[in-house]
C-alpha cells in the first residue's frame, strides 16, 4: 500500500507504482493490471511519469525474438539522486 506522501495523485500512475512496489513486471502485465481497459497512450503516459520521477525504470532484455520490457521499482537512494 502507497504512503500518502509517495501518492502521485495520478490514479493510473499510483496503481502502476503500488503493483512495482510488490514485483517487478513485464510492459504486458501492466497492461493487464488495468484489465485492457486503459488506452495504451495513458498507461505510457503513466510510466513515462513515473520513470521522469525517478519513481520507476525500465529495462530491456534480450530474448530469441523482441527484446521484453521490464519496469522496476526504483529504490529509494535512486529516487533521492534524480531530484
Amino acid at each position: 500500500m502507497a504512503i500518502f506522501g509517495e501518492m502521485s495523485g495520478d490514479p493510473t500512475a499510483d496503481r502502476i507504482l503500488a503493483a512495482l512496489d510488490e514485483m517487478d513486471m513485464p510492459e504486458t502485465d501492466i497492461y493487464n493490471l488495468f484489465g485492457r481497459h486503459v488506452p495504451s497512450n495513458e498507461i505510457q503516459r503513466a510510466l513515462n511519469a513515473l520513470q521522469m520521477a525517478g519513481k520507476a525504470r525500465r529495462e530491456t532484455m534480450a530474448t530469441g525474438g523482441r527484446p521484453k520490457t521490464i519496469w522496476c521499482r526504483c529504490a529509494k537512494s535512486e529516487e533521492s539522486a534524480k531530484r
